[in-house]
């Protein structure tokens, strides 16, 4: 698009178009995974659960293909299985009457290990096509998972459990 005044506009808009990329970013996410980070939390959690989750925690990874539509829809829940992928700012003209010929656009995303900014990146150009270019600017690859199988980890685990005597300490991927 050109750009020009508000009262003539070009169709479509830089900004229409960019807005339909974000909204097919939006419903078309990576493929979620049943990371080891979250198979470690629901193994350690597992001893702690109601007798009638025990054998969920014990077939998590089995029913994981079953049950990912419906954990997408928990935020929380999402953000473990998921790459996240939200538009958090728009800059556009710098004048109310104006149409711009530039839009961009910040998505802050959050990659779960397995996926690296590459994929993220091929991931939503595919989705953009030639509407719009994709490029990270910033930020880092996934981190790699930490053993809790170390000295270090069974004392952050005792000194929590000398603090909190009724809770246990259970790895959890941090978001």
């Amino acid at each position: 698009n050109n750009g020009g005044h508000g009262s003539l506009p070009s169709y479509p808009t830089t900004i229409g178009q960019l807005s339909e990329v974000l909204q097919k970013i939006e419903q078309n996410p990576m493929k979620s995974r049943f990371t080891p980070a979250l198979q470690q939390t629901i193994k350690e959690a597992s001893p702690y659960l109601p007798k009638k989750y025990k054998w969920l925690a014990k077939n998590a990874k089995n029913l994981f293909p079953l049950v990912v539509g419906k954990l997408r829809k928990i935020p929380l829940v999402n953000a473990l299985i998921s790459t996240t992928a939200t538009p958090t700012m728009l800059s556009a003209s710098s004048t109310a009457n104006t149409t711009p010929k530039e839009a961009t656009a910040i998505i802050n995303t959050r990659i779960i290990p397995g996926y690296t900014r590459n994929d993220v990146q091929e991931h939503m150009q595919k989705i953009a096509k030639d509407k719009a270019k994709v490029e990270f600017e910033g930020g880092t690859e996934p981190t790699i998972m930490a053993s809790i199988e170390t000295e270090y980890y069974q004392r952050l685990k005792n000194c929590i459990s000398s603090i909190f005597p009724d809770s246990k300490a259970i790895p959890y991927m941090f978001i």
